[in-house]
Order: structure tokens, then sequence, then C-alpha cells
């Protein structure tokens, strides 16, 4: 990674204070550097040296660097960087030897990470928030992968409380009336078309309508098989299914809870057991087991943390629905009361998702049956442009997108621009009537590559590391979705002025070579964010 490369090169010719904070970004477009660093005005603060100074010592001695062949003062206090043509041109050696491995970075070795999405009561079929949720940590866990960590991706399933309740409840009465009886929909049960597909399976199955906890059971196995098929068409898979029930019947809450209860901080108030939440930001204390016995759903995610932390992973992720802001502080104070350093958990809070269509907003409303499924837009729009505009943006940020537009094969249609772009790279190779391969690589002069559009190419390849690196740190996928995007307009861009396949054979080779780059580059991204990179189109 070209970003921390320079970090380490600078560290390592002048002395700088080991807390030291400073940046080393991508500058505005219209700079005409690759990259700047703020270390004059940070180091001037902490040292008292003059910014001026600071840069014209960290200029002289980068001078003959391999990574960088131009570097300049800016004010007030920045020093600006070019990377060197050697670079960007091992970059490309890199790319074209790792190939689908690229980039190969192991700095999650020997590490673990657990990401919890997804998560949903199985109560009815994913919606398109769901699906939202999906793709951050499937993304996420891909990148995670790619950096060398060992991931698990897991699913806990909430099957027990009012809400299964609720849903038993909702088939048994809808079984009751295709059977001829005269009662009344209960006024808050599930209404939707999967409960009455439910309710005449189990009739068609049962001569007698089986007891309330039976229908229960059998609904959540239906259920989790109607989720289950959705997310793998959806490409995401998970490695693991945990069942709140598990947690109860294996004795894990009641030990976690008694755990916590020797140690003060759960309580005992009004025959209740509380847990402290408030000293640490909550609103209130919580109560984990309530008067009758029966635990709460905080008390059994206590101990569903603990079950976590205790199988020894580095780093747990939980992504959960901006709704479950408030919940943040006390799950947070109890992984701390388990002896978990909170450091090494981030909890996602995404937004809500808006469909529109014909510019009037979709609705969906989970008991009245009317919302919008991913199984619907999956149908109506593929996976991959389901996948990529689900990804645009920062999960904190609101999602709305056009289906309309998310069909179209035109370049207004952001995944057919970048899909497209690794297609004309396929179509260049085709004509040329040659595979890429080390053989015909091996008489490339990168020193050719001289124009502007080739160095741009060139330079975005180079930072491709850097923007996974990016999605890690920020806990987002969306870097790649804006990255492939303006890559897919640089080779556009390129393809549209210049002639790959030209008289010259050596040029011809050595641009071949950059489109190769281009082509692994845009596949390997594609390939992050689950979507296909076809040849053809």
């Amino acid at each position: 990674m070209i970003k921390q490369e320079l970090r380490e090169k600078i560290s390592g010719l002048i002395e700088l204070p080991p807390s030291l904070q400073f940046t080393i970004e991508q500058p505005p477009k219209h700079s005409q550097s690759d990259l700047a660093t703020n270390l004059p005005i940070v180091l001037s603060r902490t040292t008292g040296k003059e910014i001026k100074k600071i840069a014209d010592e960290v200029i002289s001695k980068l001078q003959g660097s391999q990574l960088v062949e131009k570097i300049d003062f800016a004010a007030p206090g920045f020093i600006n960087f070019n990377i060197s043509l050697q670079r960007l041109a091992q970059e490309l050696k890199t790319v074209t030897a790792e190939d689908n491995a690229y980039p190969g970075i192991d700095s999650g070795k020997n590490k673990k990470v657990l990401l919890d999405f997804v998560s949903a009561n199985p109560t009815g079929p994913l919606h398109i928030g769901h699906a939202r949720c999906a793709i951050i940590g499937d993304t996420l866990s891909r990148i995670f992968r790619q950096f060398g960590w060992e991931t698990l991706q897991e699913y806990y399933v909430n099957d027990i409380g009012t809400q299964m309740d609720i849903l038993s409840e909702s088939v048994e009465f809808r079984s009751r009336q295709l059977n001829g009886e005269k009662i009344d929909f209960p006024e808050n049960a599930y209404k939707g078309e999967y409960i009455t597909e439910i309710a005449g399976d189990i009739n068609s199955k049962y001569e007698n309508l089986p007891q309330r906890e039976e229908i229960k059971k059998i609904t959540l196995e239906k259920i989790l098989d109607i989720i289950k098929n959705d997310l793998t068409d959806f490409g995401v898979n998970f490695d693991s299914w945990i069942y709140e029930s598990e947690l109860h019947n294996k004795g894990i809450v009641e030990k976690t809870i008694g755990l916590l209860k020797k140690q003060g901080v759960v309580y005992e108030k009004d025959g209740a057991l509380w847990f402290g939440s408030a000293e640490s930001g909550d609103e209130k204390d919580r109560v984990v087991k309530r008067k009758d016995g029966r635990y709460t759903y905080f008390g059994a995610d206590i101990a569903y943390h603990s079950d976590k932390i205790a199988r020894g992973f580095d780093k747990l992720i939980n992504i959960w629905g901006t709704d479950h802001h408030g919940y943040v502080p006390r799950i947070m104070s109890a992984i701390k009361s388990l002896g978990y350093d909170e450091n090494n958990v981030k909890i996602i809070l995404y937004q809500l998702v808006s469909l529109s269509r014909n510019g009037v907003r979709l609705k969906m409303s989970t008991r009245a049956g009317e919302f919008i499924t991913l199984r619907e837009v999956m149908k109506e729009i593929g996976v991959d442009a389901t996948r990529y505009f689900l990804s645009t943006r920062t999960p904190e940020s609101h999602l709305e997108f056009d289906l309309e537009l998310a069909k179209k094969q035109s370049p207004e249609n952001p995944v057919y621009y970048i899909q497209y772009a690794h297609t004309r790279c396929c179509g260049i190779f085709r004509e040329a009537k040659l595979e890429p391969s080390e053989k015909i690589f091996s008489g490339v002069n990168v020193s050719l590559l001289k124009e502007p559009a080739e160095r741009d190419l060139m330079k975005k390849i180079l930072f491709y590391p850097d923007t996974l690196n990016s999605c890690i740190n920020d806990y987002t996928p969306h870097h790649i979705t804006t990255y492939l995007l303006d890559l897919a307009g640089s080779l556009h861009k390129y393809y549209d002025g210049y002639r790959v396949l030209g008289n010259d054979e050596v040029l011809k080779i050595s641009r071949l070579y950059l489109i190769n780059a281009v082509r692994i580059v845009i596949r390997n991204g594609l390939s992050l964010l689950g979507i296909s990179a076809p040849s053809r189109m």
C-alpha cells in the first residue's frame, strides 16, 4: 500500500515522536500531485520547529527515493509528492504476477474476525433493508479475507419471544380461515402472502391442526428456508447459524448472568435482575431477568456476546439497523463487563433503503405484508445491480436508488459502465488474438507509457490496495464502488483517445500490459463486491 510505504519511508528518515499522528492522502483532483502530507504542520505543533524547515528536511532526505520523483512544499504546511514511474511499473508487475490473488496482503494473518449481520427476526422473507445489511457484511468479510484475516460470517436467530408468538398465531388463524372457520384475523398479525402459503402447506399435510408450539416450529423452519435460499441466490453464505433458544437450552444465558451478578454489575430489585448499564451512558439500568423467571432479549444478547468472546476472535463486528442506536451503549457496557477489549468491537449502524419507481417511493410494512422483498428486487434488476447499488453509500447514509436506472444497459447505469470497462479490456485481447501471459509481456517497456491518460491509469491501479484498506478502516464497502467507477471512467477515456493495437509492436505490448492490469483490478474489485465481471456484453 503506497500510503503505508511512504509513511514508513518518512518515519525511517527523520525522528518522529512515537505517538505523532499525521495524514498522507490523495489531494483534490485539480492538484498536480499524487499524494500530500500534513506532517510539517503536525510536527511543528509538537516540536516548535518552523514548518518550512521541517518540510525542507523531509524533502531533502526523500530526494533520490525510488518511491517518488517530484516533491515540493505547499503553503501553509503540506508536502506534495508525485509517484515515480519505477514505483508505478513495480505495481503493474505485481498485479500481473498475482492476478486473481491481487493484492496479496497478509496484514490480518493469524487474526480472526466474526461478523454478525442480517440476523433478521425469522418472521418473514428478507426485505431490501436486510439486503443492505447483507451486502455490508458480506463485502467486508471478503475484504478482510483478502487481507489475510480468518473470517466467520454468523447469523443470530431470534427464535423465541413475542414476535415468534405473533408469527405462530398468524399462521394458526390463517390455517383456520383456510379450513372454513369464520374468524377475524388478529389486528397485529403478520398478513403477508407467505403466511397464507405456510398455512396452506400445514393444512395439506395435517388432518388436524397442530398445537401452537408445533406450528411455531414448522413456521420457523419454513421461513428460515426462505431466508437461506434468498441469501444464497444473493451470493451471501453464512458459516454459522446461532439460535437464541440454544443459548437458553445449554445454560449459557443463566451462566453468563450469574457471573455478572457475582461481579456486582447485575443486581436484584423488585424481584427481577438488572444490569447496571446507566453508568456507561445508557438511559437507565436494564432488566436481564424478569420477575417470572424469563430472561429478556438483552439478557440473552449478553450471553451471545459472551459466547462469541469465548471463541477467541480478535475482532467482533455487529451490523445493525439504525433503530438500534440506543442499544449500543448497553451492549458495549456488557462487553466491557465481560472483560473484552471494547476497542476490538465495532458496531456498524446502517440507514434505511428507499426504492422508487416512476418518481413514486415504494412503501413497506412487515405485518401488513406490503414490503418489497429482496427476492423481488433480485428478480427485477438482477443480483449484480442489487449488490452494486446497495454498496454505493456509507452505512450511516440514507440510500435510495431507482429501479429503472438499475435495469438500463447504458453508461447511465454505473454497474453496467464498470462491467463494460472489463468487457472492453477483454475485447482488446480478443481483437489482438492474444491471451495475457508472461510470455507475451516479456518484452514490455513501461517507460513507453508516457501519455497522461496512461499515467492516470497506472496511478489508479497503485491506489487499489489503499482503497481496500480504507474499506476496512472505515467499515464500509462504498470506497470500492467509487474507485471502480473512477477507474472505469479512465479506461473508457483512454480507449476512446488512444489506439492500443497500433503498428509499433513494443508499444502495443506495453499498452496491452497496462490494459491487462486494469482488467485484473476491475475483475478483482467486482469479485469483492460479489458482482460478475463478464468478458462479453
